[in-house]
């Protein structure tokens, strides 16, 4: 199945750039929770064992690298302000539910469009049904940040849509019918070979 969406790069609206701006003010909130909980933290293990401040350590750098990526993000979306325009026509929509070895579960919302999948929230996913041309207005790097999200065509494709699933599942049957016709064709030469010699 082919792909049935495109990408666009646009400048960001004003109140798209109000938003992004607004994110940034939790950052600073973050960082005095977190070094504040690092204050207390090293006070409370000084003369604890070495080898724990270590372990802590690590995990320290792990998110702050993390913590710096979502702030290079900000940055540089703030610094081009551009966004990503997706417009895709959606040809499914899958709910995917897991379990952890606790019991809880989560689930997963997606949006197909052809064989390209994005991942999306749930009212975003409710939102919009099969068959749907959409316009979705996001972050170029900051994960799941979306500014806008349009119907552009509600359901008029949904004999378009139809007729992809029967095509990819026609091209389906065409393949697996060529490679057990391949297959057969490989065997019967072997037979015919080694009972010639």
């Amino acid at each position: 199945m082919e792909n049935y969406y495109k990408t666009s790069d646009q400048p960001l609206e004003p109140h798209e750039l109000k938003k992004l701006k607004r994110g940034l003010i939790y950052i600073p909130i973050f960082l005095l929770l977190f070094g504040a909980f690092l204050y207390f933290f090293f006070n409370q293990i000084r003369s604890e064992d070495g080898g724990f401040i270590w372990v802590f350590y690590g995990f320290a750098s792990f998110f702050g690298i993390i913590f710096l990526i979502i702030i290079r993000g900000f940055a540089l979306d703030l610094r081009d302000q551009t966004k990503q325009v997706f417009q895709g026509l959606i040809t499914r929509k899958v709910r995917r539910s897991s379990k952890s070895k606790k019991g809880r579960s989560s689930t997963s919302y997606y949006f197909y469009f052809g064989d390209k999948s994005m991942k999306v929230e749930l009212n975003l996913y409710n939102k919009f049904q099969e068959a749907d041309l959409i316009e979705i207005h996001r972050s170029k790097r900051l994960y799941n940040m979306i500014y806008d999200s349009k119907l552009i065509k509600k359901g008029v494709m949904i004999d378009e849509v139809s007729e992809l699933k029967r095509i990819q599942e026609a091209k389906e049957k065409k393949i697996g019918i060529i490679i057990l016709v391949s297959i057969l064709v490989i065997v019967g030469l072997a037979l015919a070979y080694f009972s010639l010699t």
